[in-house]
């Protein structure tokens, strides 16, 4: 008693997963003898029975094509099956009574045996699975996957033409050449000329009147065409009810018979194409356009020479996308142009052509198709999406081929070539070896066609990456900052802490020294104080008696510069204002600042010459101010304060602005010593050392003006740099 059939629920899920399985079988078996155990391992445990019963009627159906078979000689080719598939033999041969009720559809294979879900037949197009519902009607069964519509049983009208005609008019029907989207085409000999011919005859047997108007005037229209690589229209005609067309019998196969045994190399589908681009060409020039040029519609005759069929018959139907009832599509979805699959037939001129020229050299070369799946994805996938770059399913396509490929293939006609003459021009020069005119699309370009397709998807994608790299970014920089930051804090906490230790200890020395102050005897530290202010100025007194003519004489000296020039009169205006002759100081401070400014003029950037015209106004603005001349007074200190802020701003550090400060301080007395007989000790060889310094006073500028500078307690700016820390050092003194 034979076992119960696998009837289990199968999900979704499962039953994609069997019928993937079951195409890709059925395929192998087109080429070769697959392995049964090798694909019954590929599918889900859960649901291995099924798959068995319909893997095992897949190869049974293929080995009857070749002969005789049965489920014994099944079990011997698999004896590690055989105890199952004996088990589920009932199953399997039911696909024997299948392929029988479909009649005349001999290429209709049986795929699975649904008891749940209804009879799955084959695609006698595609080689899609179609499913059979309780209510589907026999006449016409549409295959989802490719759109075409096919019929289970032969039509009464059809099975009348195909039985019982025997001749039309002159013309006697010898065979039965096919089977399209026009109607039947049969091999038939015209009795009065005495040569075969192909002829034509509608797919209904009668026409209402509009209609047979229009066969005969797309007829009339394909019929002027004379082209070598055109098969030519010989004639039209009526016989009783049945209209016709009668067309050059062309010895060969189709080209897509041609592609099932030949895979043609790149160089010979140039060729082919550029034979079949010229041919198209002689249509346009004729104002006929094709629409409907795919494999089947070429013929390669026995030469190897491609020639265009069906002329003028793509726009028979009403609307640009038409079923009928023998499986082909007027505009076939995967070879059509975006214009057509929009239904834009207004738009629809020879660059629909060009394009599904280009769909033919894109399969020449890879063997596939621009766009997969069923015909609506097709179409969708037209109208919103590039053709992929040929070079992804065959890398050794030339780029100039496939450069000429995507121009055929782009979306917007206005892109294309403007015609097939342009195209046959193209294709030869990529022939000769010639540099084509078409450019590849660059990936900018083709990131921009994206951009503007998906505006939202990009956005998105380009939000994403914005965030990817900079937010890490930001986090590192934000993350430095914040370090940064924590670090001058905590130096600016220092910096208060030692600035208090520091004034701490001032505040304690000045303590003692105050403390010391009063313990002294108060009659002799005067007069030790009043010697320790008057030798400074005996001495600045005896070299100006000594040297003062010689030396102001020699300021207006040639070969002196002006930085030269303002030594001299700062040496000599500081030694006159501390004999009081404030006057002549005045004098000599006043040059000295115009000969900084014409110095500062040549070297803006020179920091010292900068410091030394601030010191210089301060000076002049003093002692203008002690001679009552507040104006110019107000003048100079205004010029001292621009100067010593453009020097803060320059040098961006805390010594220039301590600069600013210092010279608001006024020093303390200097040279005060703790005893008396200490402070008698250093005037006496302070004495001494004045005479000396009479003797040997200098005469060189830099010389003269570093030794005035300290007899008069200042820095020396013009003879040495300054380093930050030294803005704020103590003025050396000669003791």
């Amino acid at each position: 008693m034979p076992a119960e059939s696998p009837r289990e629920s199968l999900s979704p899920e499962q039953m994609e997963a069997i019928d993937a399985i079951c195409d890709r079988f059925e395929q192998q078996w087109q080429t070769g003898m697959p392995s049964l155990e090798d694909f019954l391992s590929e599918g889900p445990q859960d649901c291995r029975d099924r798959l068995l019963c319909e893997l095992a009627g897949i190869e049974l159906q293929y080995r009857r094509r070749d002969g005789a078979a049965s489920i014994n000689e099944l079990t011997a080719a698999h004896p590690g099956l055989a105890d199952e598939l004996r088990r589920f033999a009932h199953l399997i041969d039911s696909s024997e009574e299948v392929t029988a009720a479909v009649g005349r559809v001999s290429d209709v294979v049986l795929a699975t045996v649904r008891q749940p879900q209804g009879l799955h037949i084959r695609c006698p197009h595609c080689a899609s699975p179609v499913e059979l519902l309780a209510d589907t009607p026999d006449e016409d069964v549409t295959c989802r996957a490719c759109g075409s519509t096919f019929c289970l049983v032969e039509r009464a009208g059809a099975e009348s033409t195909a039985s019982t005609l025997k001749s039309i008019g002159r013309f006697e029907l010898l065979s039965r050449l096919g089977v399209g989207g026009f109607g039947t085409v049969w091999k038939a000999r015209d009795s009065d000329l005495d040569r075969k011919i192909a002829l034509k005859i509608p797919r209904r047997g009668q026409l209402a009147g509009e209609e047979i108007d229009f066969f005969f005037r797309e007829a009339r229209a394909a019929a002027q065409l004379r082209h070598p690589h055109i098969v030519p229209v010989f004639e039209i005609g009526r016989a009783d009810d049945t209209v016709f067309i009668v067309s050059e019998f062309v010895e060969g196969v189709t080209l897509a018979d041609w592609l099932k045994d030949v895979k043609p190399s790149v160089h010979e589908a140039a060729e082919l194409c550029a034979i079949v681009a010229d041919a198209l060409d002689h249509a346009h020039q004729q104002g006929v356009v094709h629409r409907d040029l795919k494999p089947s519609n070429i013929m390669i005759d026995p030469a190897g020479t491609p020639r265009i069929m069906d002329f003028g018959l793509a726009k028979r139907e009403s609307g640009e996308v038409t079923m009928t009832c023998d499986g082909q599509i007027l505009g076939t979805a995967a070879y059509m142009s975006p214009e057509q699959a929009a239904g834009r037939a207004h738009w629809i001129d020879r660059r629909a052509d060009v394009y599904s020229l280009g769909v033919i050299m894109y399969q020449l070369a890879t063997g596939e198709l621009p766009y997969r799946g069923n015909m609506e994805v097709q179409l969708a996938s037209k109208l919103f999406d590039d053709a992929p770059d040929p070079r992804r399913l065959n890398r050794h396509i030339p780029a100039d081929y496939a450069t000429i490929c995507l121009k055929c293939l782009e979306r917007d006609p206005n892109r294309r070539y403007a015609g097939a003459d342009a195209l046959a021009a193209e294709l030869r020069r990529f022939l000769a070896g010639e540099p084509i005119v078409a450019r590849p699309l660059s990936r900018l370009a083709r990131l921009a066609r994206w951009t503007r397709r998906k505006p939202t998807l990009a956005a998105v994608a380009a939000l994403t990456a914005i965030l990817a790299v900079g937010g890490p970014v930001a986090a590192i920089v934000i993350n430095g900052q914040r370090r940064q930051l924590d670090a001058n804090v905590h130096e600016l906490d220092q910096l208060v802490i030692q600035e208090q230790q520091a004034l701490a200890n001032l505040r304690r020395d000045n303590a003692t020294l105050k403390e010391k102050l009063a313990e002294s005897a108060g009659s002799a530290k005067s007069q030790v104080r009043r010697e320790l202010a008057n030798w400074r100025q005996a001495l600045i007194t005896d070299i100006l008696r000594e040297h003062y003519d010689d030396q102001a004489g020699g300021v207006g000296g040639s070969d002196l510069n002006d930085v030269d020039r303002a030594r001299l009169h700062l040496a000599l205006g500081m030694l006159l204002e501390q004999t009081k002759r404030q006057p002549d100081a005045l004098q000599h401070f006043s040059a000295a600042r115009e000969h900084l400014r014409l110095a500062l003029r040549q070297t803006p950037e020179d920091l010292r010459l900068a410091t030394a015209l601030a010191d210089c106004c301060h000076r002049v603005a003093q002692l203008q101010a002690a001679a009552g001349d507040a104006d110019a007074a107000a003048d100079a200190f205004r010029e001292t304060r621009q100067t010593r802020e453009q020097i803060a701003e320059q040098r961006g550090d805390a010594a220039a602005q301590l600069q600013l400060l210092a010279s608001q301080v006024e020093e303390g007395p200097a040279g005060a010593s703790s005893t008396i007989d200490t402070a008698s000790q250093n005037l006496q060889r302070q004495r001494q050392l004045a005479r000396a310094v009479v003797a040997n006073w200098p005469n060189d500028a830099a010389d003269l003006y570093e030794a005035a500078c300290q007899l008069t307690r200042q820095i020396p700016i013009l003879n040495r740099s300054l380093p930050a820390e030294e803005a704020n050092a103590p003025n050396t003194t000669v003791n």
